[in-house]
């Protein structure tokens, strides 16, 4: 496995990532405005030469966001998922102090790994998300990138990346 910056180059690899993991909310153009704009940043796996995971985030001030974070159904449970959320955090603390983010209070695998990183739920956005028969709410949850008991501390150095700003 493989790690490293996106570039607008990968917007087509990871519009296909995404919609295998969700279906096609982004287009390739929204990916690529996104890669391409200056408070944008994320990271793409590749296992062999297969895209197989990416995190889209972008900073807003002191807060940066994880927009989206896809793995293809098929390299699911390989740490990929982890290995995304700790470079994200590790990057987003170079200028930030939270990262914040929504998920579907129905994706439990999903939100497991953020728990795991030290994400709390700081809000609750009812029926949000669309889905077959009703509507799903999404929970928005917070790391603060400052605080050294963060889970995302430990993930980050076990992945050999520089720990959130703060760390020891």
């Amino acid at each position: 496995m493989t790690l490293r910056s996106l570039m607008v180059s990968d917007a087509a690899h990871v519009a296909e990532i995404q919609n295998a993991a969700f279906g096609g909310a982004w287009t390739v153009a929204d990916l690529t405005a996104m890669i391409d704009d200056a408070s944008g940043f994320g990271f793409i796996a590749t296992v062999g030469h297969v895209a197989a995971a990416f995190v889209l985030c972008r900073r807003l001030g002191e807060e940066a966001e994880v927009l989206v974070l896809a793995t293809r159904p098929e390299a699911r449970r390989q740490g990929l998922g982890a290995r995304l959320l700790a470079s994200a955090a590790a990057r987003a603390g170079e200028r930030a102090q939270a990262l914040l983010l929504e998920v579907a209070a129905d994706n439990a695998p999903a939100l497991s790994l953020y728990l795991k990183a030290g994400f709390v739920l700081v809000g609750r956005r009812k029926a949000y998300y669309s889905r077959p028969g009703g509507a799903e709410d999404a929970l928005v949850l917070r790391l603060d990138l400052n605080s050294p008991e963060a889970p995302a501390y430990a993930c980050a150095r076990e992945h050999g990346l520089e720990p959130p700003v703060g760390s020891s």
